[in-house]
């Protein structure tokens, strides 16, 4: 099996479902790659992305402020774009339970998608 089938089926798993097979191949019509009733998975295998980089930068600060003892939980990076509404947060899938949890405790943000004023 191909290295991103691997990653498509690994990602599926995390998220208590299975890959879809022929997903892409160029049909007509659009298929995510994984068969969540709920949830649209698409699953993207690079060498490298950008954004990850980015959550990989702001973990090592994390882990050097730690050897300080100032380092705090787990790493999250939000991302937002300019002139449009929401924010998107980037972390590891298996961190997603405790940092899910972490949030509730504090209260749920807003679910509308956009970012609350401060």
């Amino acid at each position: 099996m191909k290295t991103w089938k691997r990653r498509e089926a690994q990602a599926a798993k995390l998220l208590g479902t299975t890959r879809r097979p022929l997903s892409g191949g160029g049909r007509s019509e659009s298929l995510d790659d994984c068969e969540h009733p709920t949830l649209w998975i698409e699953q993207k295998h690079r060498k490298s992305h950008a954004v990850i980089s980015i959550w990989r930068d702001a973990e090592e600060t994390r882990q050097r402020a730690a050897k300080r003892g100032d380092g705090r939980g787990r790493t999250i990076v939000t991302l937002t774009e300019a002139r449009r509404p929401g924010v998107f947060l980037l972390l590891r899938l298996d961190q997603f339970p405790e940092v899910a949890a972490l949030l509730a405790v504090q209260g749920a943000p807003a679910t509308d998608g956009t970012a609350q004023e401060v």
